[in-house]
């Protein structure tokens, strides 16, 4: 994890912890359980950069979710100590 992401400084990745017995940790049993077969996600933030509101939102359908993935480092820095950015590696999740 990184505190920022200096090479995307308007990009942003919304995380949430999911505590044992909260509304999220049963939304993910009734998923993988086929109880649920779709959620909406909904995220409403502040861009303190622009000044904006931010709205996004996505659906997942049963397995399209990642639950517990981490996405794989783009950045790396060669022995000579240059940032290097890998766009091979942008979309792929860690399990």
């Amino acid at each position: 994890m990184r505190e920022r992401t200096p090479l995307f400084a308007l990009s942003m990745t919304c995380a949430h912890l999911v505590e044992p017995g909260s509304f999220s940790e049963k939304l993910i049993e009734q998923l993988r359980a086929g109880e649920a077969v779709e959620f909406l996600a909904s995220v409403k933030g502040l861009d303190e950069t622009l000044g904006q509101t931010i709205h996004s939102g996505h659906l997942y359908r049963k397995g399209t979710a990642i639950f517990g993935g981490q996405f794989k480092d783009v950045l790396s820095l060669t022995e000579d100590g240059t940032r290097v950015l890998d766009f091979s590696q942008f979309h792929l999740v860690r399990v």
